[in-house]
């Protein structure tokens, strides 16, 4: 599941869940846009606080 598919189904604000895993809305707003995405450490906080429904993994683009 992606980032943002996990924020609407659980009703999550982007300010709020900013705030959860330690970085900048606007930082996330980037990453949810596309625009590049979190280190490991945030992709870890990531699927921490998405309890596993959003893993490092589904960061990485696999063309296989």
């Amino acid at each position: 599941m992606n980032l943002r598919k996990y924020l609407d189904k659980h009703g999550i604000k982007i300010t709020f869940f900013a705030a959860e895993i330690g970085v900048k809305q606007p930082q996330l707003s980037q990453w949810l846009m596309g625009k590049g995405m979190p280190n490991v450490i945030n992709a870890v906080k990531i699927e921490r606080a998405t309890r596993g429904l959003v893993k490092c993994s589904d960061w990485i683009d696999d063309p296989m």
